[in-house]
């Protein structure tokens, strides 16, 4: 069989494994869609492929390619909903919930501001414009959150123009 044969009429995917292995082979993204669209078909294992949503979108080059993944799991989710309702098995069910588990992390991961023209999107538009006023967005409570950055400055000792600054109370 040469690679042309192989490439022609690829290998059921039917587990997390074999689909993992598919996505680290795959050089574009259209190959990466086609080998999760194989699994889904195929699938024995689709309750674990929650566990590895985050490494799968994430070994997409492109945010539009993990928006297409997304649309395509719900898009099998609804017709998945629509079978259960003309036969409810376990497993229907079984498939329904771990496709909605799935979507749930592929949807976290879509929904993260990937590259700065998001982030600088959203300013220009509005949607962020009140995200550092203290009493709708960012406050005390997210220093720190992450770990990045410096350790904070103990307030109680902060020095202003050479004196002290004044208590807050």
């Amino acid at each position: 069989m040469s690679a042309a044969d192989a490439d022609e009429n690829p290998a059921d995917i039917d587990n997390v494994d074999d689909l993992m292995r598919a996505l680290r082979q795959a050089r574009i993204d259209r190959e990466k869609l086609d080998a999760v669209n194989n699994y889904m078909e195929h699938a024995t294992d689709l309750q674990n492929l929650q566990h590895e949503m985050h490494e799968i979108m994430s070994l997409f080059v492109f945010q539009q390619s993990r928006r297409i993944l997304l649309s395509r799991l719900m898009e099998i989710h609804d017709e998945t909903t629509t079978q259960m309702k003309k036969t409810n098995t376990s497993e229907l069910r079984e498939r329904n919930q771990a496709l909605k588990d799935a979507v749930h992390h592929a949807d976290e991961e879509v929904r993260k501001l990937a590259y700065w023209s998001d982030v600088k999107q959203m300013a220009e538009s509005g949607e962020a414009k009140e995200a550092v006023k203290e009493d709708k967005g960012w406050d005390e409570s997210w220093e720190g959150v992450d770990q990045s950055g410096g350790a904070h400055p103990m307030r109680e000792k902060a020095m202003v123009n050479g004196k002290k600054e004044a208590s807050e109370t």
